[in-house]
């Protein structure tokens, strides 16, 4: 059955695109020019969750993209990046769509959007942007982000068991 287009789905996107703002340009803490702690893919995953692979990736694109026109204005957004963030609420929505969450499932997901998002093609967008190269820009990448990893995989997984509850007293998830 497919998600039907309702104003509350809607509404519910668009405050996520909004959540996804807010975590990844305004609470992102940098650790260095080319790697940033950010909580921003909660909001990715919770659209994958809620509205499948598809999209989240409009989702997490749109939310790119309007960041990027708000908090850095004339300087437009890199496509590298906005495709990054696709790709990721397409893994997120494949992982965590009408499925079950256990940490198994977290643990998955955040490793397939590590390898295919953060290490590969954010890291290309950066080294196309940057003029770095790619395997330098992949080892400190590399590093500094498989200590993050256990850190956002248990937060990931706190937060959907905690609003999976309610999502489905809200009717908006039906497991």
């Amino acid at each position: 059955m497919k998600n039907k287009i309702t104003v509350k789905n809607l509404v519910l996107l668009g405050l996520l695109i909004a959540l996804n703002i807010v975590l990844t340009r305004l609470l992102s803490i940098p650790l260095s020019p080319t790697i940033r702690l950010s909580f921003g893919f909660i909001a990715i995953a919770l659209m994958g969750y809620l509205f499948g692979p598809w999209q989240a990736a409009l989702g997490a694109a749109l939310g790119d993209m309007i960041g990027c026109m708000l908090f850095l204005p004339g300087q437009g957004f890199a496509i590298g990046i906005t495709l990054s963030v696709a790709v990721s609420g397409i893994i997120y929505g494949l992982f965590f769509h009408k499925k079950k969450v256990h940490i198994l499932r977290v643990i998955a997901a955040q490793v397939a959007t590590f390898v295919v998002c953060t290490l590969f093609l954010t890291t290309l967008a950066l080294s196309l942007l940057m003029g770095k190269g790619f395997l330098v820009l992949l080892v400190e990448r590399a590093i500094a982000n498989l200590l993050i990893l256990p850190v956002y995989c248990g937060v990931l997984f706190a937060v959907l068991m905690s609003l999976k509850g309610y999502l489905k007293t809200t009717a908006l998830v039906q497991e």
